[in-house]
């Protein structure tokens, strides 16, 4: 007998790292395979969930259109005047959606609301333009 489990291969299982001298395919101790095998499962998740944000982002761009939102031309924002109604000034901006709005306090009791717009051909520049009883009070280009 005992010649004969020197004859057995000695396996040390990967799993529970018990030795065994044994021909199976798998460990007496635990049952997991000796051999280890690639999961593949985890490279298809990895693969679908890649997709998913893929398109996400993706759709989010085609629903949404490119990140120049909110940005307007130098001249654009020049030829804004104060005076005009905040619809006439979102109109002269071509109907865009200012990159961020802030509530601001004005004198005694008033608020005026600054709407800013990125400067597409000024990197790191934007256009102010402040609202106080529904008129463009001032359009300054700020950096």
């Amino acid at each position: 007998m005992e010649s004969e489990s020197t004859q057995l291969p000695l396996k040390v299982c990967p799993h529970c790292s018990v030795a065994s001298r044994t021909d199976e395919d798998t460990c007496p101790s635990c049952g997991k395979p000796y051999a280890r095998t690639r999961n593949w499962r985890w490279w298809i998740a990895i693969a679908i969930i890649v997709a998913a944000f893929g398109l996400g982002y993706g759709g989010r761009k085609l629903i949404q259109g490119s990140d120049e939102s909110g940005e307007i031309s130098f001249a654009q924002g020049k030829a804004v005047k104060t005076g005009i109604s905040e619809s006439e000034l979102r109109d002269q901006v071509g109907g865009e959606d200012p990159s961020y709005e802030k509530t601001l306090p004005g004198p005694g009791d008033a608020k005026r609301t600054c709407l800013y717009y990125a400067i597409s051909d000024r990197e790191g520049s934007l256009w102010q333009f402040c609202v106080a009883d529904g008129k463009v009070v001032t359009a300054d280009a700020v950096k």
